[in-house]
């Protein structure tokens, strides 16, 4: 069996054809980043004198900062000052994920099984970089 099947095979999926190509979005998929960004979170709420409970946590995962910026004012009220919150929420994620952040378990043997098979798949990246409006 080849590389790539095995490796889904071993994950339960299957493919109708062989790709040629794989791409993975790195936050979340290849890094496991949610418990930093919960960490974050929590971070970011002490700072500003916040509580912020599971639930709202759960309901931003995965979803883009505009309908973010709504379930913190919903949560809060409509003086929050989300942008403010928001950066003090990704620099501590950066703070902590430059100790912390660590690939998921075996992704790596699924690019190398990917790659093996003539897949063409990006090298993944030695560690997530900090953009530089991030300081």
């Amino acid at each position: 069996m080849q590389p790539f099947l095995r490796c889904l095979k071993r994950h339960s999926m299957m493919l109708p054809c062989r790709p040629s190509a794989v791409i993975f979005d790195m936050d979340g998929l290849l890094f496991d980043t949610e418990v930093l960004w919960q960490e974050a979170l929590l971070s970011a709420a002490a700072e500003g004198g916040h509580e912020v409970a599971d639930e709202l946590f759960s309901k931003s995962i995965g979803v883009r900062r505009s309908q973010c910026r709504g379930l913190f004012l919903s949560h809060f009220g409509e003086d929050f000052l989300f942008d403010d919150f928001h950066a003090n929420w990704v620099r501590h994620f950066w703070l902590i994920a430059e100790n912390k952040l660590a690939l998921k378990p075996g992704h790596l043997n699924c690019w190398k099984s990917w790659t093996s098979s003539g897949c063409r798949v990006q090298s993944p990246p030695r560690r997530l970089e900090r953009p530089s409006s991030v300081t």
